[in-house]
């Protein structure tokens, strides 16, 4: 039974779903029961200064309001996720750990959850939990931000649980809502080991890539992305974060050789579409462009929503969480509605973004995101083991080689030095905090 409302997930009539059965009623009673729970523990354990709003989407029918954020010092981050709360509290700490980082980068985040699931208070539990000492002080919170003397803005809102999968939209609003109050906007699923490093990247990399559109207008809707990794069988150990010594910040700070990609190798658009020219450098273009998140600024935001805005009807059936998770940006078509029957390659299909996900070959390390779950490649899929490209390394490796046997061809967009930076001329966006260390090996 799919929830109404394209973004709201606004639950169906009584009419229309006839009678409720004793066990959705049970269900119902007991999730109001945890979001009570929930709101009354965030009332009463939360330190004073520890500015959190917790919101019961569930109390009615009608579309909840977006939430709006105060405006932050910049460069500011609106950073949402949607948490079905039968997951783990450990990456959901990362999480946490992670925002926590960006203040002392000179980054300043704002935080909404969007929950659903029988143990909807988890979240609240991990915020609560997630102190550098026992007295009630805001100080105290690994989510203080000195700079703005005070903690980050938290907003968590509880859903039922048969939003499902529409969970993954509801941050849609929010950040059409506070468009005007922050200057970066990411959504990112709740088991992503990203880190402030991964964002500076994204924004280092977007800059030159904007500076070749100006130069050569054929590359404008070429944007950076992240590409979600598990390690392979015999390294399954190898970066697991909670045994590392170089703790939360080295998560992604591995060899190309012992990881693999799990949507680069994803069976149904597996591998690369093209090898892209910027200057000089070469980018790869996945045909798998979904990376369990989405990062843009403000004013290309606001242009990719300023005529369609992603709704439901908008994704495929079986793909919500997919579409809302960035398939929308993209111009592969797999991920929107189309047409029965029409094959699943960039320019495909329908697009809101119309961008063109595309990763650096000498620079691929910096956009590595693990997929903190592990349960896509590394427990039990042992026909992958068995595929062309085993590991990262070896993708990076032929993918970015180019075509061979005359086989098609390289795009090749603004020549060098046409005002393009070079890898050691390039820098992160003022205040992003330091530049990966792989920007200055070229």
């Amino acid at each position: 039974r799919r929830p109404g409302g394209a973004l709201g997930g606004r639950p169906l009539s009584t009419a229309a779903r006839g009678p409720a059965s004793q066990r959705e009623q049970r269900c119902a009673a007991m999730h109001t029961a945890g979001v009570l729970l929930a709101l009354l523990a965030a009332a009463t354990a939360a330190p004073s200064g520890l500015r959190i709003r917790v919101i019961n989407a569930t109390a009615t029918d009608e579309r909840p309001r977006p939430p709006i954020f105060d405006r932050p010092p910049s460069p500011s981050y609106l950073i949402a996720t949607a948490a079905f709360g039968s997951g783990k509290i450990r990456p959901r700490s990362f999480f946490v750990h992670a925002v926590a980082d960006m203040c002392s980068r000179g980054m300043y985040p704002a935080l909404l959850v969007d929950v659903a699931g029988d143990k909807s208070g988890l979240w609240e539990t991990v915020l609560l939990r997630e102190k550098m000492c026992d007295e009630d002080q805001p100080q105290c919170h690994h989510l203080y931000c000195g700079a703005m003397e005070a903690t980050v803005q938290i907003v968590v809102r509880h859903h039922p649980p048969a939003i499902r999968d529409l969970l993954t939209a509801q941050h849609v609003n929010a950040f059409r809502a506070n468009l005007d109050r922050f200057d970066w906007f990411f959504y990112a699923e709740d088991d992503l080991g990203w880190t402030p490093a991964s964002l500076t990247a994204f924004s280092a990399e977007l800059g030159r890539l904007r500076a070749a559109a100006a130069a050569d207008p054929r590359a404008g809707g070429l944007v950076p992305g992240f590409v979600r990794w598990e390690p392979v069988r015999t390294h399954v150990y190898l970066n697991y974060v909670w045994n590392r010594t170089l703790g939360p910040r080295g998560i992604n700070d591995v060899p190309l050789g012992a990881v693999a990609g799990n949507d680069v190798f994803w069976r149904v658009l597996s591998g690369a579409e093209r090898v892209v020219e910027v200057a000089g450098e070469r980018y790869v273009e996945l045909r798998n462009p979904f990376q369990a998140c989405w990062l843009l600024p403000r004013d290309m935001l606001r242009a990719a929503w300023a005529h369609r805005v992603p709704l439901r009807s908008h994704a495929r059936a079986f793909m919500v969480k997919e579409f809302f998770g960035g398939g929308w940006m993209y111009r592969n078509g797999h991920y929107g509605d189309r047409t029965p029957g029409v094959p699943a390659r960039v320019g495909s299909g329908p697009s809101i973004g119309g961008f063109r996900k595309v990763v650096p070959c000498a620079r691929f390390g910096d956009f590595l995101t693990m997929h903190m779950s592990m349960s896509k490649y590394t427990i039990s899929h042992r026909k992958f083991m068995a595929r062309r490209y085993t590991t990262l390394r070896d993708f990076v490796e032929k993918a970015c080689a180019g075509p061979r046997d005359g086989k098609g061809h390289i795009e090749r967009f603004a020549v060098a030095g046409a005002g393009v930076p070079s890898t050691r001329e390039l820098q992160p966006a003022a205040g992003s905090g330091s530049p990966s260390r792989a920007f200055f090996l070229a």
